[in-house]
């Protein structure tokens, strides 16, 4: 009775391995021996490993070394005429791979487990980094989206208010004197307060109900039509040519000295 048992195992292994041959694709050989041990890749060449140190090499998905396990006789399949034009080269055939001693086998087995280990090593590594990296970008991310909005500096609002308004009215001073224009001081002080509001209230308008930084001198324009009405009714002729007059010298010269002075206080505090 176990003389029967070990003839069938015998038969079924004879043959699983005469299964196997050359030029075996991948999906054949896997559905003749099932899933590999490990699988290890060099290059383009990829490398199946079994039990019992065999070890299976495909390329171009087809099996072109066999090792630790006899191979089938190849199929031959009846040689199709060639045309009269045509001259079909003789195939080589694939010289046999060379048997390795136990000893060799073991080495290479050993050689081969490292590799696979390098490999997991190098993967394992390669994946916390990626994750770690993500994780940064996340936590940038929460970051950045609950950063408190900057509040609004009452000081700081007035304190540029009064520097605009102090620039504007040495504008108009030096202008009036230019031009020859009769406007005292208390004219000339209202007429710089009536810039500077016009300004800041469309300034304000645009930050917190348009969301806008800048205006693109759309405050300047309506500040400049508020200033011309103000420099007739303060003036002595009330000369409507010399309030034009008057409002675009003062203009131009408060933008290209505030400008200059803004520059030089950006960088005295970099």
């Amino acid at each position: 009775m176990v003389r029967g048992w070990l003839t069938v195992l015998f038969l079924l292994l004879a043959s699983a391995g005469a299964a196997v041959r050359y030029d075996m694709s991948k999906a054949e050989l896997l559905q003749e021996l099932g899933k590999p041990v490990s699988v290890l890749r060099r290059g383009d060449r990829e490398i199946l490993i079994y039990p019992n140190n065999v070890r299976i090499e495909i390329e171009q998905g087809k099996v072109v070394v066999v090792k630790g396990l006899d191979l089938a006789a190849q199929e031959t399949a009846p040689t199709p005429a060639a045309a009269p034009t045509e001259e079909v080269a003789p195939t080589e055939a694939e010289p046999a791979e060379p048997k390795l001693s136990p000893e060799e086998q073991k080495a290479q087995a050993e050689a081969e487990a490292k590799l696979e280990k390098a490999l997991a090593e190098s993967d394992t590594k390669a994946r916390a980094e990626m994750e770690k990296a993500i994780t940064d970008l996340e936590t940038l991310g929460e970051s950045a989206e609950h950063r408190p909005e900057p509040s609004f500096n009452l000081t700081g609002f007035f304190t540029e208010l009064f520097i605009k308004w102090a620039l504007m009215l040495a504008a108009l001073k030096l202008t009036c004197k230019y031009w020859g224009a009769d406007v005292d001081w208390s004219g000339l002080m209202i007429a710089a307060a009536a810039d500077t509001a016009v300004r800041a209230i469309v300034g304000v308008i645009g930050y917190v109900v348009l969301e806008m930084f800048t205006l693109l001198y759309a405050d300047e324009a309506l500040a400049a039509i508020v200033l011309v009405l103000v420099l007739r009714k303060v003036s002595t002729n009330q000369s409507l040519q010399q309030a034009v007059t008057i409002t675009m010298t003062s203009k131009v010269f408060s933008i290209v000295v505030g400008s200059f002075l803004t520059v030089l206080i950006l960088n005295a505090l970099h």
